[in-house]
């Protein structure tokens, strides 16, 4: 499970991790969290993580998954007992736009996608509808949720998302 905003996330993760393998909800997993150097303040991590996340012509989503699947991937697969054939990406808020974007982008190259509030802005519906004209199957599995407080148009746009892959199968 590659998991965007470690720094964040790897805590919570892990937390998961006993009862999803021990009541056999999920095979044993290795956590992959990704991160960046500094003085580990919310700020210069809000900061460094914007362009990673998010698609273009916004941010550079393309390069970050470049760096992903060139040498993260590879990495994680020659010095671990990972498994190639299923890869997990997860995300929270701009993390969770980050997931979509790589099913949408590079699919095949994670099986299955985790999403917790993603922000769903133009350049990712528009990579949805590309994805679709090009009548490609979409070979993952997709969690995608929001909270019920969150902003109702920051909700409504992942909404929309969720009924756009919904009604391609």
């Amino acid at each position: 499970v590659y998991v965007a905003d470690g720094y964040w996330d790897f805590t919570l993760c892990n937390g998961f991790y006993g009862n999803l393998v021990y009541d056999k909800a999920a095979p044993p997993f290795i956590i992959v969290g990704f991160g960046y150097q500094g003085t580990n303040t919310n700020a210069e991590y809000d900061v460094l993580r914007r362009p990673d996340y998010a698609p273009p012509p916004e941010g550079k989503a393309d390069q970050f998954l470049n760096v992903v699947e060139r040498e993260i991937i590879p990495f994680i697969e020659k010095e671990y007992r990972a498994d190639p054939a299923y890869r997990v990406l997860s995300g929270n808020s701009l993390g969770g736009t980050f997931s979509l974007y790589a099913m949408l982008a590079r699919s095949g190259l994670f099986q299955a996608h985790v999403a917790a509030s993603p922000a769903v802005r133009k350049p990712l519906l528009e990579l949805e509808e590309k994805f679709a004209a090009s009548k490609q199957k979409l070979p993952a599995r997709l969690f995608m949720t929001g909270g019920e407080l969150e902003a109702k148009d920051f909700v409504a746009a992942m909404v929309r998302m969720n009924e756009r892959l919904t009604s391609r199968h």
